[in-house]
């Protein structure tokens, strides 16, 4: 699995990129995503999007070199950070928790969906919903010390 922060042509999402580039956050969940031994390479990248809030996977076209591809727009995770709570939940959730959580899941989703592809995995009934419980099941299996360092 390959990481890549492509840098942000908006000024305003400067400061995200440095951030995650700094907090080594693909990096991290590279190693999250580690045990899924999938038989290609496999990228993780941040990108901008043109004003465009969004995630995807996209599968290399037919005979293409490029590998699949997870790509979340910084759009996205500056809406993630706007929206973060103000402060500590009374069950101790701090607002980096919430934000860091979110994060997560996104990732977790649209690499669902690249493992789906890439191993050939069947999937019964719709594939967004699939995805999320892809996503859902990694987040459980973190217990609450691991999910709260988690990238």
């Amino acid at each position: 699995m390959v990481v890549e922060y492509v840098p942000p042509t908006n000024p305003a999402h400067r400061a995200l990129y440095q951030r995650l580039m700094e907090r080594r956050v693909l990096e991290k969940l590279q190693e999250v995503f580690s045990p899924f031994r999938v038989p290609m390479e496999t990228k993780l990248r941040t990108v901008g999007c043109d004003g465009v809030s969004n995630a995807w996977y996209q599968k290399p076209a037919s005979g293409s070199s490029s590998p699949p591809t997870v790509s979340v727009c910084y759009e996205y995770l500056a809406e993630i950070q706007q929206t973060m709570l103000p402060e500590t939940t009374p069950a101790g959730i701090t607002p980096m928790d919430a934000m860091v959580g979110q994060f997560f899941y996104v990732f977790a989703h649209e690499m669902g969906h690249a493992i789906f592809d890439v191993l050939g995995v069947p999937v019964m009934g719709r594939e967004e919903d699939a995805a999320d419980n892809f996503a859902t099941y990694l987040m459980l299996r973190f217990g609450n010390e691991e999910s709260r360092a988690a990238p």
